[in-house]
């Protein structure tokens, strides 16, 4: 076989693994769950804004993860579960190491409930659920609610608070 026809014959191969090397390399554009991107929130509470930053569990992967295997939840941070319609949630707590504040959150964005979670040991955990059907969640480390003042009636949106 010549050089000439050699190259006729491989061409098409190397190109077919470069177009399917490429491809490869295609992602889903959504956050994974434990990638650490962040991304800026305001709440807007009675005692004025309040900026968190959150990892946002959108799939239906992401959200069964959540804060699973996490040996912290820095201040100030958290992960806010998006639901596509508004339905009543609940969630538990199974290989949840660390305790959780909760906030559920309407399709007002505003905060409807709060509650307080504590890591499960074993398969039969509870479910924390919305009293109401909700199309949010926001899980923060115990306590970040109180000292941050995030209540019932505080509103969430994305960005940087403006003062």
């Amino acid at each position: 076989m010549t050089r000439s026809n050699l190259l006729k014959f491989i061409a098409p191969w190397v190109l077919g693994l470069v177009t399917l090397s490429a491809c490869a390399q295609v992602t889903d554009s959504r956050p994974d769950v434990h990638s650490g991107q962040l991304y800026d929130f305001c709440v807007e509470t009675g005692n004025g804004n309040v900026p968190i930053q959150v990892e946002l569990a959108i799939t239906q992967s992401q959200r069964a993860r959540g804060l699973m295997y996490r040996e912290n939840v820095p201040l100030g941070q958290g992960m806010l579960f998006i639901y596509e319609r508004p339905r009543v949630l609940g969630f538990w707590m199974l290989n949840t190491l660390v305790a959780l504040d909760i906030a559920y959150i309407n399709s007002q964005n505003r905060i409807v409930q709060v509650g307080h979670m504590e890591p499960c040991e074993n398969n039969y955990c509870p479910a924390f659920e919305s009293d109401v059907p909700v199309a949010q969640a926001l899980e923060m480390a115990s306590g970040e609610f109180a000292r941050l003042g995030i209540q019932v009636g505080a509103t969430v949106s994305r960005g940087v608070c403006n003062d």
